[in-house]
């Protein structure tokens, strides 16, 4: 845009980008929706499904309470996925 253009010209212009973007959109597959957000009752779940994990840990090592940071959360994961019967589709680091 040099300042120089009508409104018609500039609003021919914006029309033609829109024409492209509309076109570039619809090359592309259709974006899923985002999944649909956790409730209370599902971190719950996984809050315990932690505290389940951490307790084993800490009974098999025979100790009172085991460090935050020796958790496998692979295992938290996995029992959540369990308990959760199948609700939710894990992706990203999570899907195995």
């Amino acid at each position: 845009m040099t300042g120089n253009e009508t409104v018609n010209e500039l609003s021919q212009e914006e029309h033609v980008e829109d024409e492209e973007r509309t076109s570039e959109e619809d090359d592309h597959e259709p974006t899923p929706p985002p999944p649909a957000p956790w409730t209370k009752n599902e971190w719950r779940l996984l809050e315990q499904c932690f505290t389940d994990v951490r307790d084993e840990l800490a009974c098999t090592l025979d100790v009172v309470e085991v460090d935050v940071d020796e958790i496998d959360l692979d295992e938290v994961i996995q029992r959540f996925v369990d308990a959760d019967e199948g609700k939710h589709e894990l992706v990203g680091d999570w899907a195995w």
